[in-house]
């Protein structure tokens, strides 16, 4: 983690995103094709999308709640994923299926793994998957600065968690600085509806270029009100050697002597 990072651990809540909003901006709402537009030709989503796999090693600090590090393996659309803890770990989604070894590590949180963090290193290339429905909703307030922002949803059955939503921030250039969202993995429809008045935010920064496409290696999440922004710092992120590879045989298969992970609530 940089050190701007670990200054933040510490509990910075109004970090500016460097963007301007006057009392008129503030008020606009730009439209939700501009917006797409602006942000994939930013995030060279096309170049991104053509490569076979990212590669890149990856640390998560939630302070009592997660520490994860080691090397992952995606493919641009996170439809595999393979993750390679230093604690001897293995991780893999095959597209449908997820397998860990040792079997004493087959628990839903790895599953939950495999894709959350490949997820949310690509999700400014995300936009326009099937599934995926947009809407521009003006300026809404990320950490310390009021943003234009695109709500994202989802069509039952996409992914784990279809019931998810994003508010994806961009700046004017359209580089995405910030996306708040909620997490319904796993839960109950109950603990899924109490999770829309606790949302979470994801701060990009740390943009790297990786043969021309910007990829962001340094995150911090914290809480995030609608109304206000973000609140709390609650843990980091980041990743290092950041490349675009061709996977090694077999990455996205099921590993020797690994076990399956089902969704939780017993799905497939």
């Amino acid at each position: 983690m940089n050190t701007l990072t670990r200054t933040c651990m510490a509990g910075c809540v109004g970090l500016s995103l460097g963007v301007a909003a006057d009392s008129a901006s503030a008020q606009s709402t730009i439209p939700t094709e501009v917006l797409v537009e602006q942000i994939e030709a930013a995030h060279q989503t096309d170049k991104y999308l053509s490569q076979d796999a990212v590669k890149a090693d990856f640390e998560v600090d939630f302070p009592g709640m997660v520490e994860l590090s080691g090397t992952m393996w995606f493919t641009p659309a996170v439809g595999k994923t393979r993750l390679e803890l230093d604690d001897g770990t293995v991780i893999v989604f095959d597209g449908q299926t997820c397998w860990v070894t040792p079997e004493s590590a087959a628990n839903p949180m790895a599953r939950f793994h495999a894709l959350t963090w490949p997820y949310f290193a690509a999700l400014p290339n995300k936009l326009s998957e099937p599934g995926v429905h947009l809407e521009s909703v003006g300026m809404l307030p990320a950490a310390g600065e009021r943003m234009p922002a695109l709500k994202m949803t989802f069509d039952g059955g996409v992914g784990d968690a279809p019931d998810d939503w994003y508010y994806v921030f961009s700046d004017e250039q359209g580089a995405v600085r910030a996306a708040s969202y909620i997490v319904t993995f796993g839960k109950s429809d109950e603990e899924a509806t109490a999770a829309e008045d606790n949302a979470s935010i994801i701060l990009y920064q740390g943009y790297q270029p990786v043969d021309g496409v910007p990829m962001s290696t340094d995150w911090i999440f914290g809480y995030w009100d609608k109304e206000s922004g973000m609140g709390l710092v609650k843990g980091s992120a980041g990743l290092s050697d950041v490349q675009f590879v061709s996977p090694p045989s077999g990455a996205f298969e099921r590993p020797s002597g690994a076990v399956e992970v089902p969704m939780p609530g017993g799905g497939g």
